[in-house]
């Protein structure tokens, strides 16, 4: 076997364990988000002090799902069909973010830390804490409270965790 080839069944095989692993984890993280909010007594529905979705909140999901309708159609998503849209939008996301996490966790060990945990902190820092905000689709980090940070966090640990734990499972059976 050519070092060309090893490559490409590392890196496919990557793709596959990451792809795996995003299903895994956006299954997870949908179970785990409704659970701990009631637990700790969280509304996901209420607004920040400016009016806007709290941070890690499914509403900036939503309206991602009415910014990209009114692009592409003209049109926001029927109100009966938002919570579909969105949760395939998530899907579609988390899945993708793990099939990115399978190819970059060779490349990156650190992402591995702490069975994923490193990761999952990465995605809740880099998209609830800045993206998500600079995009208008949350409010300000610092106007949603504790426990939506928490929270946050929380969901996003569960999602790394899974992630790893399915990547490395993959990774092994298909070595």
């Amino acid at each position: 076997m050519t070092d060309n080839t090893q490559r490409d069944e590392n890196v496919a095989g990557d793709l596959v364990a990451g792809l795996v692993a995003g299903v895994a984890a956006t299954v997870a993280i949908t179970l785990f988000m409704p659970l701990a909010a009631k637990v700790v007594g969280f509304d996901p529905s209420k607004r920040d002090e400016e009016g806007k979705p709290q941070i890690g909140t499914p509403r900036a999901a939503t309206r991602s799902v009415d910014i990209a309708a009114v692009e592409t159609t003209g049109e926001k998503v029927p109100q009966g069909k938002k919570g579909l849209a969105t949760s395939l939008l998530q899907f579609a996301f988390g899945t993708a973010l793990g099939t990115g996490y399978g190819v970059l966790a060779r490349k990156m060990p650190v992402l591995k830390a702490g069975q994923g945990s490193v990761f999952g902190t990465a995605v809740f820092a880099v998209a609830d804490e800045f993206i998500v905000p600079a995009l208008g689709l949350s409010g300000r980090p610092r106007n949603s409270g504790a426990k939506a940070h928490g929270l946050a966090l929380a969901n996003h640990l569960v999602y790394g965790l899974v992630a790893e734990s399915v990547r490395r499972a993959v990774r092994r059976r298909i070595t």
